[in-house]
């Protein structure tokens, strides 16, 4: 049973008012992933739950600002879809710049070289926290709906897309081609 309101059912309307924020035809795609996390996770694993929670608020900040749609997060990575690449590439270089702002917690996961402060000859400083590498790729994929009305994207698109985040490496904005 479905109430009806003004001829159209309210699972119709959420749908509708879901997909309207969905980025659709030629899009581009976005995968994030902390570089090393299966030895972090190991290693420290109480630093790196606070820092995957802190790292997870900034992505989500970042995704919202730049206009991006979240379509899923698994594990450490996050997939996310931009109407315009101008956005993408906004996101990409926003979310390591706050990555760098970040305050990370004390532990001994921030003081493991690849994560410790880094500064340059002038007192700037370079490098700080979690290596986010982001990858992206622009072409139209095929969407599917969940039955939340969340959208996924599938097809030959997305694994690039993928791949193209597995070679990337952090502070890099690494893209297939254009």
């Amino acid at each position: 049973y479905q109430r009806r309101v003004h001829g159209v059912c309210r699972r119709t309307r959420r749908r509708r008012r879901l997909l309207s924020c969905v980025p659709t035809g030629e899009v581009v795609l976005a995968f994030t992933d902390i570089e090393d996390s299966t030895t972090l996770w190991e290693e420290h694993p109480d630093d790196m739950a606070d820092c995957l929670a802190l790292h997870n608020e900034i992505v989500r900040a970042e995704i919202l600002r730049c206009n991006g749609y979240e379509v899923k997060t698994v594990g450490d990575s996050f997939f996310v879809a931009f109407n315009q690449a101008e956005d993408a590439a906004s996101f990409a270089l926003r979310l390591q710049q706050a990555l760098l702002r970040a305050s990370w917690p004390d532990g001994p996961l921030m003081q493991r070289p690849a994560h410790a402060p880094v500064w340059s000859d002038t007192g700037e400083l370079l490098w700080y926290g979690l290596r986010v590498r982001v990858g992206m790729h622009i072409g139209t994929p095929g969407i599917e709906l969940d039955q939340d009305f969340r959208a996924d994207y599938i097809g030959p698109v997305v694994n690039f897309a993928a791949r193209v985040e597995s070679t990337a490496r952090a502070a890099k904005l690494t893209t297939g081609p254009m």
